[in-house]
């Protein structure tokens, strides 16, 4: 069970990443559909963890979902949002070149939370009465405390972006009451690997347009600065080639 208290996990709490081979035990492997690449099928786990998560909200055909940020995990989520039957996807994203992917991958309103207004613009589009859903996909206190209060009478919250563990952000338990709005975390990929792995082989969720770099193993410190630097939206790892 993923919210077992002594969770193990490859490649965190045991040896398995940064490495050319990885051994696991044949329980835990998910075998690969054969028209599926090496670079798209390496997506599978974080795709799978967005499924949960999209799961978690529950998105129901017709609603307006809006998502707070969109690297890799808010643009997998906001297509699985579309999947599911969402009439209208709002993205707030800082960066030009992530808000143009959104616009790809058919996010209806775009806003550069910089200059423009998230609130304002999600009341534009829903005259007033607020999103259904919204999905914190960038994390941390700023985000988070945002997107309560974005959602309209009977919404709900995903905090699905990574908070530091100290971070606290303020409620209203009147919202809660007289609001109905629900409020609910999602953690890592249980039971949906296999619903991943068949979205990527289809098609229906597409995710080489999010990769900006493709580095060899040997490449690691310069990956690991490029996301520190937050110049890079997914980086592939490739082992099987030398940077030389």
């Amino acid at each position: 069970m993923h919210l077992c208290r002594n969770l193990v996990a490859f490649g965190l709490t045991a040896d398995g990443g940064f490495s050319t081979h990885c051994s696991v035990p044949a329980r835990q492997a998910y075998k690969m559909p054969p028209n599926l690449s090496f670079e798209v099928g390496a997506m599978t786990e974080p795709v799978a963890c967005c499924v949960h998560g999209i799961e978690r909200a529950q998105v129901r055909p017709g609603e307006v979902v809006v998502l707070l940020g969109a690297g890799l995990i808010g643009l997998v989520m906001l297509q699985l949002a579309l999947l599911r039957g969402a009439s209208v996807a709002i993205v707030s994203e800082p960066s030009a070149e992530k808000r143009e992917l959104a616009a790809r991958f058919g996010a209806a309103v775009i806003v550069d939370p910089l200059h423009e207004s998230l609130e304002d613009a999600v009341k534009r589009a829903t005259d007033g009465y607020g999103a259904d859903v919204v999905i914190d996909c960038a994390g941390g206190p700023e985000t988070s405390q945002q997107a309560l209060g974005l959602p309209g009478e009977g919404g709900r919250v995903l905090l699905f972006g990574l908070s530091p563990p100290e971070a606290e952000v303020s409620i209203r338990p009147y919202d809660m009451y007289a609001r109905e709005i629900t409020v609910t975390g999602s953690f890592i990929n249980p039971f949906t690997q296999g619903t991943a792995l068949a979205l990527l082989a289809s098609g229906r969720v597409r995710v080489k347009e999010i990769v900006s770099h493709r580095l060899a193993l040997d490449e690691l410190p310069r990956a690991l600065e490029l996301l520190e630097t937050r110049q890079a939206r997914k980086i592939i790892m490739e082992p099987q080639r030398s940077s030389g």
